[in-house]
């Protein structure tokens, strides 16, 4: 399940195999069901499990577990917090929330709003600028190592950003955006070449619990 609007949910597939959708909502269901192989194999593995014991409610739930543990950004989230554990709780909320899935952006598949522009030349860092509505991008290192110097606006002073590998989802490096006179930056030096993603926490929230 990708999670878009295109889809039905998890919870209305299982209200199918429940047997509780009204005639008209089970008729547009199989209309879309016939023409969607991704949503007609889940329903599939639901009804499967069904006849093993199984409600339809407990298998969305595992669903939508293996959906977590897919999503590039997730994965990075649950290894980082092994590693820094200075930032577990912060990690903890970020993961809680649906700023944690990639796939949670608008269409495309490399962030909110596609590849972000760089400039790099031989001897200067490569510079990624994300705009105010930005906090994920894909870039592409093209030298044996460099540094990727992150910039952002000002009010995100503090904020995390985490550099991991598009491939492997290997973490490269997390750090704070530290505050400068017109923007904020992280920079990562000695960066393998390679694709990557990045992504800038959310802002805390005030009242956000730790997830542990």
């Amino acid at each position: 399940m990708t999670g878009t609007e295109s889809h039905p949910s998890l919870e209305h597939l299982e209200s199918y195999l429940d047997v509780s959708l009204s005639e008209l909502e089970q008729a547009v269901l199989e209309d879309h069901l016939a023409g969607c192989r991704e949503c007609t194999e889940t329903l599939q593995r639901m009804d499967a499990l069904l006849f093993s014991g199984f409600s339809a409610k407990s298998h969305s739930a595992s669903i939508a577990a293996e959906e977590m543990a897919a999503d590039p950004l997730a994965r990075a989230l649950r290894a980082a917090r092994e590693r820094y554990v200075e930032y577990s709780q912060i990690l903890g909320r970020w993961l809680a929330t649906a700023d944690a899935l990639w796939t949670a952006a608008p269409a495309s598949p490399w962030g909110e709003q596609g590849v972000v522009p760089v400039r790099s030349q031989q001897d200067i860092p490569l510079e990624v600028k994300l705009s105010a509505g930005e906090t994920r991008a894909t870039i592409r290192v093209h030298r044996k190592t460099m540094s990727v110097v992150v910039m952002t606006s000002r009010e995100r002073a503090g904020n995390l950003v985490l550099l991991f590998q598009k491939a492997t989802g290997e973490i490269f490096s997390l750090k704070p955006l530290e505050p400068g006179e017109q923007e904020c930056r992280a920079e990562f030096t000695g960066v393998p070449s390679g694709e990557y993603y990045l992504a800038v926490a959310p802002s805390e929230r005030p009242g956000s619990a730790p997830v542990e």
